[in-house]
């Protein structure tokens, strides 16, 4: 492979962090391993419009932002028709059940928690993109069970979701996705018990 068909060369990446220094870190360490093409915002509604206009490949973003936190601005992507595909690393300095939860529910691609180095940047990236570019028979449930949610179809949802679990019995992402059809349907209690099931 030469370097004009490397992958990396052509990988658009959006940095998002209010601190200028995390940024010019983040940026340094994907030149190290490779990706050259960065762009940075320094929260969540400038990177929204710069995801809005034009092409992006991947968000690595910080959790904790003013106005609009990272799992905010992972929300809006997961709600946005063109954007909702998008992989998205979440850098956060602690992590808790409740954090876990609200991510897996946006549907976050991956974590990394500070202080890191740059090889687990770089595998934590490969990850993503792998996973994104070829999902598995469970992402694939998972996709048409969320889209089915989204339709109002919960019945046909619940089935999706059913066969995902059956392959990834310890996701706790398919769990708060079944607690979210459930809640919709007005199954409280079974919506509790989705989530309980998530956070363990």
């Amino acid at each position: 492979m030469s370097k004009t068909d490397d992958p990396k060369r052509n990988l658009k990446i959006l940095v998002v962090d209010d601190m200028a220094n995390m940024r010019k870190t983040l940026r340094s360490m994907l030149f190290m391993i490779g990706y050259k093409t960065i762009t940075e915002a320094d929260d969540g509604d400038s990177a929204l419009t710069k995801l809005r206009g034009g092409p992006i490949d991947l968000v690595i973003a910080d959790w904790n932002m003013p106005r609009m936190p990272g799992v905010e601005l992972l929300s809006e992507i997961r709600d946005d028709s063109m954007l909702r595909d998008l992989p998205f690393i979440m850098i956060t300095a602690e992590i808790d059940d409740a954090q876990i939860t609200r991510a897996a529910e946006e549907d976050v691609d991956g974590y990394i928690i500070k202080p890191f180095v740059v090889s687990t940047l770089e595998k934590k990236i490969i990850a993503v993109m792998e996973k994104k570019a070829n999902p598995s028979q469970a992402e694939a449930f998972i996709k048409l069970g969320t889209a089915y949610m989204d339709s109002g179809m919960l019945s046909e949802a619940l089935v999706e979701l059913d066969k995902a679990k059956a392959l990834l019995p310890g996701s706790s992402r398919i769990q708060v996705a079944m607690g979210r059809v459930y809640e919709k349907m007005g199954d409280m209690a079974s919506a509790e018990a989705a989530l309980q099931e998530a956070i363990a």
